[in-house]
C-alpha cells in the first residue's frame, strides 16, 4: 500500500484535532476571539453558527460547531481568504514544493510570535504531543513493540511490515522533521517549536475549518475549494458550505477521510491512520482497516441489529485470516506481559500516552477478532495474493463505490506550468 512520507496530508485534513480535544483552560474565549478576529479581517463566516460545547452541561465536552437557525443546503458556511491562513509563505506555490513543510512550521513560529494573531494565540492554547509522532521516546517505543513494527512477513511495498498505522518508530516522523528542516532555523529542544511543528500540516493551517467535527458517515459540509480541478487557494480562499438542510441545533459535521476532495483516502485511511494523523481512537462508524502484510481489508459498521457488521473490501484467504489469528495471539501475549506490568517501570510514558496505547491495542484486537470471526461467513480464497501491488485499491476494491476508486491525480497535472 502507499506510504507516503509522515504528515504529508490530504490538503483537506489538517491533523489538528482541536474540535474534538477537550478545552484547554480558557479554551472557548480563544475560539470566541478567533471568530471575531477572522470577521473583522475578512473571513466570510455564516451567521447561523455557534461555537459551542457537544454537551452544553459538560464544559470538558468537546467543542463543535452548531446551527442556530434553518440553513438551507448549499449556503455558505465560511470562506477564509488567503492572508488569514498560515502558509509557508506570502506567495502560493505548488504542492510539490520540497520544502514547504519546512517553511510552514517557521511560518507558525512566526504567528506564535506575533501577538496581534488571533489564529495563534488559539493554536498555541491546544493539547501538545497528542500525536503518536511527537509522544516520549519510551511511548513510541512501546507502541512500535505492540505493532511489531519491521517484523510482519513482507507486504507488496516493504521489506518487512507491521500491524497498521505505519511509520511509526523510534526514527519517526519528529526525528525526519529534525533532519529535513535542518537550517531553517528551527530549534527543537524548544517546546512552542515543537508544538509549531505538530500544529503545522502540510502545507496550510485553516482557521474556523478546523472546528468542524469529524463524522464518517452522517457528514454534512462539502469544499468549494478543489486543489484537484486546478484552483487556487490563494484567489478562491478557503470555503464550505452545507450539502443538505440543516436544522437549528443540528451539528455542522466534516468526514477527515470520505470529504469530497478527499481522494485517495477513501481507500486507505482508515481507523488506524486516524489514529496517527489526528491522535482519534472511538467508536466512530464505519472503520476502515487495512492490513497489507495479510492482504485483508475490511469495513466495520453498525448493523441493523445493533451490533457490528464486518463487510470484507477484498475477499479474505485462507492465508490472509490466519496472519491476522496469529496477530491476535500476540496482541494477547503483549497485553498480559505489557500492560499488566503497569506503567511506572516501562520509561517516562505520560498517562495519555499509556491510555492512548491501550485504546489503539484494545480496537485493533477487536477489529481483527471481528474480522476472523466474520471470514468464517465467507468464501475464501487465494486470488487477492495473484493480484499486483495495488490490490487494495484497483482489482481489491470489489465492493467499494466505483467512484472513488481511484488514486489521486499529481497537482502537476492540473494546474498550468506557468503557475507552478
Amino acid at each position: 500500500m502507499p506510504q507516503p512520507a509522515r504528515r504529508l496530508r490530504h490538503w483537506q485534513a489538517l491533523a489538528l484535532l482541536l474540535a474534538s480535544a477537550v478545552p484547554a483552560s480558557g479554551d472557548d474565549a480563544l475560539a470566541t476571539e478567533l471568530v471575531e478576529w477572522l470577521r473583522t479581517n475578512g473571513a466570510k463566516i455564516h451567521d447561523g453558527l455557534a461555537i459551542r460545547h457537544v454537551d452544553p452541561s459538560d464544559p470538558t465536552s468537546p467543542r463543535g460547531v452548531f446551527a442556530t437557525r434553518t440553513i438551507d443546503e448549499g449556503e455558505v458556511l465560511c470562506n477564509i481568504p488567503w492572508d488569514l491562513m498560515i502558509t509557508p509563505g506570502d506567495k502560493y506555490t505548488s504542492v510539490d514544493d520540497s520544502d514547504e513543510g519546512c517553511r510552514a512550521i517557521v511560518s507558525t513560529i512566526e504567528a506564535f510570535d506575533d501577538g496581534t494573531n488571533a489564529y495563534a494565540r488559539y493554536l498555541l492554547g491546544q493539547p501538545r504531543r497528542y500525536l503518536p509522532d511527537f509522544w516520549s521516546d519510551s511511548a513510541r517505543a512501546l507502541l512500535s513493540e505492540m505493532l511489531a513494527v519491521g517484523e510482519l512477513a513482507a507486504g507488496p511495498m516493504t521489506e518487512r511490515d507491521e500491524l497498521p498505522p505505519h511509520g511509526i518508530g523510534e526514527d519517526g516522523f519528529l526525528d525526519w522533521l529534525v533532519k529535513d528542516c535542518e537550517g531553517f532555523g528551527i530549534d527543537w529542544t524548544n517546546e512552542t517549536h515543537v508544538h509549531a511543528g505538530e500544529m503545522a500540516d502540510f502545507p496550510y493551517l485553516v482557521p474556523f475549518y478546523d472546528m468542524f467535527n469529524h463524522n464518517g458517515k452522517g457528514y454534512n459540509i462539502a469544499h468549494r475549494y478543489n486543489p484537484y480541478s486546478g484552483e487556487r487557494i490563494d484567489q478562491t480562499g478557503y470555503e464550505v458550505y452545507t450539502t443538505k438542510s440543516i436544522e437549528a441545533g443540528e451539528e455542522l459535521l466534516n468526514s477527515y477521510n470520505r470529504c469530497n476532495i478527499c481522494q485517495e483516502q477513501y481507500d486507505w485511511f482508515g481507523a488506524p491512520e486516524m489514529f496517527a494523523e489526528y491522535g482519534m481512537v472511538n467508536g466512530d462508524m464505519p472503520q476502515m482497516f487495512l492490513f497489507d502484510f495479510a492482504r485483508v481489508k475490511f469495513e466495520l459498521d453498525h448493523g441493523a441489529d445493533g451490533g457490528v457488521e464486518v463487510r470484507f473490501l477484498v475477499p479474505p484467504s485462507e492465508k490472509g485470516i490466519g496472519l491476522l489469528e496469529g496477530q491476535l495471539r500476540r496482541l494477547a501475549d503483549f497485553a498480559k506481559e505489557r500492560r499488566d506490568r503497569g506503567r511506572d517501570d516501562q520509561g517516562d510514558i505520560s498517562e495519555y500516552e499509556w491510555d492512548m496505547i491501550w485504546r489503539y491495542h484494545a480496537m485493533l484486537q477487536g477489529a481483527i477478532s471481528l474480522a476472523v470471526n466474520g471470514s468464517a461467513k465467507e468464501e475464501r480464497t487465494d486470488e487477492v495474493w495473484s493480484m499486483d501491488d495495488d490490490w487494495w485499491v484497483k482489482d481489491g476494491n470489489t465492493n467499494m463505490a466505483a467512484g472513488y476508486a481511484w488514486i489521486y491525480p499529481n497537482l502537476h497535472q492540473n494546474l498550468a506550468s506557468e503557475e507552478l
